[in-house]
């Protein structure tokens, strides 16, 4: 999944800076998943929302993805 995620993001031309997956508390552990934070290279806001909405269209998360523009 990790590998369909990053590709979604690169045919976007959004580059993976740095990846981190935290522990998943015991509630996300029941749910089924696990927390992970990406950040990225500088990239359009409309080229990460569209590489997110395809990454939730296809599957590859169970929730909407969210993004934080940091400056």
């Amino acid at each position: 999944m990790v590998g369909r995620f990053a590709t979604i993001l690169g045919d976007h031309g959004v580059s993976i800076f740095a990846a981190s997956q935290h522990e998943p508390t015991e509630d996300q552990r029941t749910a089924g998943y696990v927390p992970v934070v990406i950040l990225t290279q500088p990239a359009r806001a409309g080229d990460l929302n569209k590489a997110l909405t395809e990454i939730y269209e296809a599957g590859i998360v169970q929730s909407m993805p969210r993004s934080l523009c940091m400056l």
